[in-house]
């Protein structure tokens, strides 16, 4: 890049993030949202339902919380990014970054339940995995749910996870799928929000598996900081 649009593209950072936290570290709390959004911009999100026991055509479902990709601005989009070897949920100071390479969990802010995949087919594309935020049901079900961080437009091999700038794969450690948007409507039991997938066979680049963090906090607490990050919902 040309040194002076490196110090067009620097000096708008501040503008571009609003005051945010540049470098994503081990306790932000994050709204992912993905790139392609289509057939509307949309972000990661999860709610207190979980999938149906079993679909009308017959299939059955792991019958965990559902992940969705929601197109408004909501409290239950935020997500807090967690390091899977520790218990702890705040940004430590100084901030530990997340960089290309690194694996993570991903924690719902309102439910403290982690984004999971595993081989159950998911409800609209059953030829992808099912993804949900994990629940315990002590029924030979485990938790699977490492994810490893790829930034797709990464300029070095540890690159740090950045806000706004990096195009983010998520891929499950433990099957390779890769997080996508089908762009599926679920049913009403979905409350017509869209499909989230694990695609184990997307191969390269494609704006489907690509996310992007938008609006970002450190996290100074244990818990989601509602009223910090989402302001006008409890106005």
């Amino acid at each position: 890049m040309f040194p002076c649009a490196t110090a067009c593209v620097q000096g708008g950072l501040s503008r571009i993030t609003q005051g945010q936290p540049l470098e994503v570290a081990y306790g932000s709390q994050v709204t992912l949202r993905n790139v392609l959004s289509k057939p509307l911009p949309c972000w990661l999100h999860s709610h207190k339902t979980n999938y149906p026991i079993r679909y009308e055509n017959g299939r059955g479902s792991s019958h965990q919380q559902q992940v969705t990709c929601y197109p408004f601005k909501d409290i239950n989009n935020w997500w807090i990014v967690k390091d899977p070897g520790k218990q702890e949920l705040v940004v430590s100071s100084p901030p530990r970054p997340v960089r290309h390479g690194d694996t993570v969990q991903l924690l719902h802010g309102m439910t403290s339940r982690l984004l999971n995949t595993h081989d159950v087919a998911a409800p609209m594309s059953p030829h992808s995995q099912e993804v949900s935020c994990y629940i315990d049901f002590n029924i030979s079900m485990p938790a699977q749910n490492l994810w490893r961080v790829e930034i797709v437009n990464r300029e070095s091999e540890r690159e740090i996870w950045k806000t706004i700038l990096s195009e983010v794969r998520l891929v499950h450690v433990n099957t390779t799928a890769v997080l996508k948007l089908s762009g599926a409507s679920l049913p009403d039991w979905g409350f017509r929000q869209l499909e989230v997938v694990g695609n184990k066979i997307s191969k390269g680049y494609h704006q489907s598996t690509a996310w992007t963090v938008e609006e970002h906090r450190y996290g100074r607490s244990k818990t989601l900081d509602t009223a910090s990050c989402c302001p006008g919902l409890f106005n």
